[in-house]
């Protein structure tokens, strides 16, 4: 039999891995690319398998930070041009 007790902590059990999302997105945004790997990690350990949406939040934050990607500073003046026409 559940008591209120098991479902206020079924209801929270997402919410370290929410935070942890939350956490890199901020440290990405922020510039702080060791951080919002560090948290982006986390996220992914914390985030059950058969939830793939969240997972795949976390793998792009990583993948935006570490990958090719993360050495793009800004567009270059061609491609914005391009993308205007």
């Amino acid at each position: 039999m559940l008591d209120g007790s098991d479902v206020a902590n079924e209801a929270h059990k997402p919410l370290p891995a929410t935070i942890a999302l939350t956490r890199a997105y901020n440290a990405q945004v922020q510039g702080n690319l060791a951080t919002a790997v560090k948290y982006a990690e986390q996220a992914i350990q914390l985030i059950p398998e058969n939830d793939y949406y969240r997972r795949s939040q976390a793998a792009i934050t990583l993948e935006c930070t570490t990958g090719p990607a993360a050495t793009w500073r800004r567009p270059s003046r061609r491609l914005v041009i391009g993308w205007r026409e």
